[in-house]
């Protein structure tokens, strides 16, 4: 590139580059800060690249003519812009012999050595760190060097290399590149001038100093330390913040504001805490840059933004795979219907709706409306319409917000259940849907309110010029709910770009790899209710469902003025003996069908762990009048009346298995025997009682003797004792197959007792 040009007019310019080769850059650069020189823009790129040599000062002047003086003559050129100034800029100054040895110098040039190389990739950013808590100030190690500063540091070694070499350390090796670089003066210049050639052929800036003195200070260095050298020891460095681990508590305490203050004013209320301790004012770009530091602006973002904001901006999220077929994952969520609509003459947008839709899909299943919130019986609803729609084919899986309505609604009714996380909308589908059926469905009513608070598109945000129009033409509710589902039954039905599919025939095409149908039990878990007293008219909870004790006749149950009794069954439809011989008077709490105005069939709960225990059906009522009956009655009948007597028999016989009980502290045998042993038992029992060996009196060398006004404990006084037991005449033995034998036993009994006093 030329360094030197003459216009037509006799002005002589000179390039930046060209005062270098004179001046040092200090002084260049002071001129320019002093503006002593004036630069002639290219029109072209915009770059300043000559200077008017006259407002050079004066001694630099006859300095710099006394320079020129060793160069061809100028080039004179007619335009001093555009391209004609490109075009008269192709001669070359300098002898094409020096041109040759600066092309000799690159070729020559080495490569960089391996122990620069593995340096620069190695090297690591280390930054001063101060612990919060401590105070403690440690190195940290950042980052890298980019790879834009490696090129620069690499290109700048292999010219080091070159001028350390010990070969051209022989001024005959130098004199074979030319014959000037016998002088090793020359000769770094000459790589000097090399490394600026490359640096403009390759776009990479070489860091060689352009005085020689300084550049032997560099070959000095680059012996010593190698490549550390080439590393500028600001690197990497922030700006020097006179803050300590003190300040910067309180930086982040006063930005950590809910009301949102900004820079500048945490700036002003950080110098007035400084200065009360004595310490001096911090600029307001040192405050701005420790806050805007990574690790600093974490700390202050949430309570300054709010958290839902930090979420989005900090909190670790995962990638989430979606369902890969149909059924095996379905979400829950409630939302506003965001229309208006005309309710007793004035404009209200108060409708809710609950919808279902399968994950893999995105097909809504179900919905159900609701103009008073979100609640259980809502829930159930859209469940419903969800399992119509999907056959009647129970979810592997469902996802469901954590309030309680969800819960009570749905919470271990399915395989897999999970409730989502709070205030994370991004983990569950639904809420994207809904944001695009508002965007791209509901938008096209007039009615539309715009879309949630927290929408961001202007397309999803309410006109408020068209509110002064609505007027009286709004929809009632019942037209809305009507509007709703004609936009739901829409996007069901409308090709994505996803796959160029409806989710309904993505949802159609689908098969669950682990089907299940709806089950009775699954039904009655899913939509039956809990019996209780319920004044509000909500689904009442396991909780608060009222304890009923199953008695003799079963369980009776009131709704309004019907009166209904339930029983337990076995699987021939008769009474379940054995659920009836263990489960009287325990308690039990209710579930019933609310659908069924027939009452035929409960369910019933353990009261303790709310586990389902067994059905209870309807008591078959036996028909008094053998007109009433009917076919097949007779055989009922008859089970339903051995019934006392297999309860008799079995009591027997769980009295034969345990022959002996415990009353107090007396082993006794069981009350409930045969007749014969019973009859024995009573006269073991009174002869006992009366007979003196069972109180004797005690030892007169032991103990002393009692009063004579004190009695024995059995109740008994010592004349008592000498009465004959009476003689009693036992009734013959009877069958066991009398029905009245137990009460005719007692009666002669008694009898006999009355006698003996």
């Amino acid at each position: 590139m030329i360094n030197f040009l003459k216009s037509d007019n006799g002005q002589l310019l000179v390039s930046y580059e060209g005062l270098t080769h004179v001046f040092s850059l200090n002084t260049i650069e002071s001129w320019v800060k002093r503006n002593q020189v004036v630069h002639i823009q290219d029109e072209k790129d915009g770059r300043k690249r000559w200077v008017v040599m006259k407002t050079i000062p004066s001694p630099s002047i006859k300095r710099l003519t006394n320079h020129l003086k060793s160069l061809p003559e100028f080039v004179t050129l007619t335009n001093l812009t555009g391209d004609k100034l490109f075009a008269g800029i192709t001669e070359r100054l300098k002898d094409e012999k020096y041109d040759q040895a600066i092309q000799c110098i690159i070729r020559e040039l080495p490569e960089v050595p391996v122990k620069d190389e593995e340096y620069l990739r190695n090297y690591r950013i280390v930054r001063e760190d101060v612990d919060l808590e401590t105070g403690e100030v440690f190195p940290m190690p950042k980052a890298k060097l980019s790879e834009e500063r490696i090129k620069q540091h690499r290109l700048t070694a292999r010219f080091l290399s070159m001028l350390t070499d010990k070969r051209y350390k022989d001024k005959n090796e130098r004199a074979k590149l030319h014959p000037d670089f016998a002088d090793i003066h020359q000769f770094r210049k000459a790589v000097l001038e090399a490394s600026r050639c490359m640096s403009k052929e390759m776009d990479i800036k070489v860091a060689l100093p352009n005085d020689l003195s300084r550049l032997r200070g560099k070959l000095k260095a680059y012996k010593d330390d190698g490549a550390e050298c080439l590393i500028n020891k600001q690197t990497g460095k922030r700006h020097a913040a006179k803050l300590t681990a003190e300040c910067v508590r309180k930086l982040i305490e006063l930005m950590s504001d809910s009301r949102k203050p900004t820079k500048k004013q945490v700036h002003g209320w950080f110098n007035a805490w400084r200065q009360e301790r004595g310490m001096e004012k911090v600029g307001l770009r040192t405050i701005g840059q420790k806050l805007d530091e990574p690790d600093i602006e974490m700390q202050w973002w949430g309570v300054h933004h709010g958290m839902d904001r930090w979420k989005v901006r900090y909190e670790y999220t995962n990638w989430k795979q979606r369902a890969t077929a149909r059924d095996l994952k379905w979400v829950g969520d409630g939302t506003k219907v965001n229309y208006f609509y005309l309710q007793d003459g004035k404009v209200t947008a108060k409708l809710d709706v609950y919808e279902i839709v399968d994950e893999h899909s995105e097909m809504k299943l179900g919905w159900a409306f609701s103009v008073n919130g979100e609640d259980a019986r809502v829930i159930q609803n859209a469940l419903r319409m969800a399992l119509q729609t999907s056959g009647n084919m129970m979810p592997y899986q469902m996802l469901y917000d954590g309030d309680s309505a969800n819960k009570l609604a749905l919470q271990g009714k399915f395989r897999l259940d999970f409730n989502a996380a709070p205030y994370n909308a991004q983990s569950k589908i639904i809420e994207s849907m809904f944001a695009r059926q508002q965007q791209f469905i509901m938008t096209r009513n007039h009615f539309f309110t715009g879309q949630n608070v927290k929408a961001r598109s202007e397309r999803g945000r309410l006109n408020q010029d068209r509110i002064k129009d609505l007027g009286k033409r709004l929809p009632s509710l019942e037209e809305v709910m009507k509007i709703y589902e004609e936009d739901n039954h829409l996007w069901n039905n409308t090709p994505q770009e996803r796959d160029g599919k409806s989710p309904a025939q993505r949802y159609k095409e689908s098969k669950c790899p682990s089907p299940r149908p709806l089950h009775e039990e699954d039904y009655m878990r899913l939509f039956w209710e809990y019996k209780g007293r319920n004044p509000t008219g909500k689904l009442l909870s396991w909780k608060e469902a009222d304890t009923i004790k199953y008695r003799k006749d079963g369980i009776l149950l009131q709704w309004g003025n019907d009166v209904n009794r339930f029983e337990v069954l076995d699987k021939e439809g008769n009474p379940d003996f054995d659920f009836h011989q263990h489960n009287i008077n325990r308690s039990f709490k209710v579930k019933y069908d609310p659908k069924d105005l027939d009452r035929k069939r409960i369910a019933l709960y353990d009261a303790k762990d709310e586990r389902f225990v067994r059905w209870a059906d309807e008591k078959f009522a036996l028909p008094s009048a053998v007109y009433d009956q009917k076919p097949g009655d007779r055989a009922i009948i008859e089970q339903r009346l051995s019934i006392p007597k297999r309860q008799r028999d079995w009591l027997k016989e769980e009295a034969r298995k345990r022959k002996n009980h415990f009353a107090g502290d007396t082993e006794q045998p069981w009350i409930i025997q045969n007749k014969q042993e019973q009859a024995e038992y009573e006269t073991e029992m009174l002869t006992s009682l009366i007979e003196p060996k069972l109180y004797p009196l005690p030892d007169p060398a032991n103990h002393k003797a009692p009063e004579p006004d004190e009695s024995i404990a059995s109740g008994f006084t010592p004349d008592d004792a000498d009465v004959d037991p009476p003689t009693m005449d036992l009734p013959p033995e009877l069958p066991d197959d009398e029905d009245n034998e137990t009460d005719r036993l007692y009666k002669i009994y008694m009898e006999n007792a009355q006698n003996a006093e």
